[in-house]
């Protein structure tokens, strides 16, 4: 049997607060057989999707949500409802859904 790390294909769902944190996540978890959907606040994302571009990063994509003066939590959560539903949608391939955010990993 293949350990699980090998085995299991994750989605991850990354919530950060800007293009910068963006980047250095990706580029910390970034692993070929992953998918990964960056939620962050509306405005960063063209420099973000040039940026996954230059990389040549084919299973990393961006959703940007709107912060409508929802708390930190509900925004939170709608971010990781959208980013499920896309990867249902779209990016089917995967064993199991892995919801981070800038929080999850301080020392990037």
């Amino acid at each position: 049997t293949e350990p699980v790390a090998q085995a299991a294909r994750l989605a991850f769902s990354i919530e950060v607060a800007d293009e910068q944190r963006g980047r250095a996540v990706v580029t910390a978890l970034h692993a070929p057989e992953h998918t990964y959907v960056l939620c962050l606040a509306a405005g960063s994302r063209a420099s973000l999707d040039a940026w996954i571009r230059e990389q040549r990063y084919a299973n990393v994509f961006v959703l940007e949500e709107a912060r409508d003066g929802a708390s930190l939590q509900s925004a939170g959560l709608r971010a990781a409802g959208r980013a499920a539903g896309r990867l249902l949608e779209h990016h089917g391939s995967w064993d199991y859904l892995v919801a981070l955010s800038d929080a999850s990993a301080p020392l990037l």
